[in-house]
């Protein structure tokens, strides 16, 4: 087989680029497409003059322009169905994401759905498609800071979804993705931008914008969400390193031939403006106030049942040892009363242990002991919220359970009570789940929904009073009826 010369190759090649073949990657094909042409026909016995001249007829005077032509149109085709794409499912995803947020807010259902919707279009649609249209306009090149780009926002969005529905592994998403962004992709970038500004920018305003951005993303993304210390040093420092010294520069490179404001130069503004005012609220520390007033109220709700676990007590010794007429009948209701009354409490404890367990990394020995002693529970963990441990994302959460069991002990405990409409009616009020009367709420929602990890466990530890109170109140119906009195569990705390 005829091997062309470099100087054959470099006529052909002068000739095709003569033609007006100004699209690079076209231009390498045609020229491979025609030497391998005339290598050919050279197997067929004819030199190379005769060979080429044979092999431009064929294609034509012009044909080459009308390829470059063909081809550009067939790029351009889809380069615009590529920023269709971008734009569509880039609207799409956040109008979802917006709904989401209003049911979020107005607690209607659906909210979980769109939200995952909205995110997957935004992370396997979006973002992709308009990372690819970047690295095509760049020719290409640095691939590897475009793939850690892509995998470093797609991480880093899962990752924010997971935090808002209060899946697993959420930190785990958002922690990869700050070390892919600030260890891979912002280093690459700005080096990049370094090269092809040929070095006009002080190498120091590169270095000190890279470690502004990086400290702000990594005091927002890690040290802030995973209750780590010197948060606010950091997003501090980033923050008045972005803002007093890169924005400043950044504006007056670009705009300072500006004869008029540009719409460019208002969006700078308002996207800093709204970078300085997430940066502060980050940066505010969690209201300890708050935090002590919850726990506060648990130890008190916890005193008081301990007062009226206590006055049960002193009832259960008294039927115990009673030696009168029914008195074996009254110690095994009673006795009935006290196994069926310990059982949902110690199952309210295990809900607060599960619901510890959730807002943190511990053991279970850790949590019970936070279940003794409310303030063992770091006030980092103040705002998490009790959703998805409780309602759960298919109204799967412990709530409902809950609600069954706080039912069927009401009920059990008005069986016992019999006709005794007072202490009826008081264990109906203390033990009530009904649903409210907005319908925009069930008791469980009402009593959970978007609740703080300590509220809800007010809330669990008021339950556990009212099931002392109710049992109290059965045992003084009890004691009641065998003794004509009119004395109440509620009449012995109240003296």
């Amino acid at each position: 087989m005829f091997m062309l010369t470099k100087e054959q190759i470099d006529l052909i090649a002068s000739d095709i680029k003569g033609q007006g073949i100004a699209y690079s990657h076209l231009e390498d094909d045609l020229i491979d497409h025609v030497c391998c042409d005339v290598e050919q026909e050279m197997d067929n016995g004819s030199d190379f003059n005769e060979a080429y001249r044979t092999v431009k007829e064929r294609i034509g005077t012009h044909r080459l322009k009308q390829i470059q032509k063909d081809t550009l149109y067939f790029v351009d085709i889809k380069y615009r169905i590529m920023k269709d794409s971008i734009k569509i499912t880039g609207v799409i995803s956040m109008i979802m994401l917006a709904f989401a947020a209003i049911f979020k807010i107005m607690h209607w259902p659906g909210a979980g759905g769109l939200l995952v919707l909205g995110f997957f279009i935004l992370c396997f649609v979006f973002l992709p498609v308009a990372i690819y249209a970047v690295y095509k306009q760049n020719n290409k090149k640095y691939t590897l800071i475009y793939i850690a780009a892509l995998a470093g926002g797609i991480s880093g969005m899962i990752g924010i979804l997971f935090k808002i529905q209060h899946y697993p592994y959420a930190n785990l998403l958002i922690l990869i993705a700050v070390i892919i962004i600030c260890v891979f992709v912002l280093p690459g970038f700005f080096i990049i931008k370094y090269r092809e500004g040929k070095k006009s920018t002080p190498l120091i305003l590169y270095i000190m914008g890279l470690f502004g951005l990086t400290s702000a993303i990594v005091g927002a993304n890690i040290l802030k969400l995973m209750h780590l210390p010197g948060a606010t040093v950091l997003i501090i420092l980033g923050m008045v390193i972005l803002i007093s010294i890169i924005l400043p520069w950044y504006a007056y490179r670009s705009f300072k031939d500006t004869k008029s404001v540009s719409a460019r130069f208002i969006y700078l503004l308002i996207g800093g403006m709204y970078f300085v005012l997430f940066s502060a609220l980050l940066a505010i520390n969690k209201p300890f106030d708050a935090y002590k007033i919850y726990c506060e109220s648990d130890n008190i709700i916890e005193t008081t049942t301990a007062i009226i676990a206590s006055e049960n007590e002193v009832l259960y010794n008294y039927f115990n040892s009673d030696t009168s007429a029914n008195a074996r009948e009254n110690a095994e209701r009673t006795d009935e009363i006290n196994d069926h009354s310990d059982d949902i409490f110690a199952y309210i404890d295990n809900i607060k242990v599960r619901l510890i367990m959730f807002s943190g990394e511990m053991t279970v020995e850790e949590a019970k002991a936070c279940v003794k002693n409310i303030y063992l529970i770091d006030d980092t963990d103040f705002f998490t919220l009790a959703n998805f441990p409780m309602i759960g994302e298919n109204n799967d959460g412990m709530a409902y359970e809950l609600k069954k069991t706080i039912s069927e002990y009401r009920d059990y405990l008005l069986n016992v009570t019999g006709s005794d409409e007072k202490s009826r009616k008081l264990i109906k009020k203390i033990l009530d789940t009904s649903n409210p009367d907005d319908p925009v709420y069930t008791w469980e929602t009402y009593n959970f929904y978007d609740c703080p990890l300590l509220s809800a466990i007010n809330t669990l530890t008021a339950f556990q009073r009212n099931i002392r109170i109710a049992e109290s109140e059965a045992l003084y119906s009890i004691y009641k009826s065998k003794h004509d009195n009119t004395l109440s569990g509620g009449n012995i705390i109240n003296n």
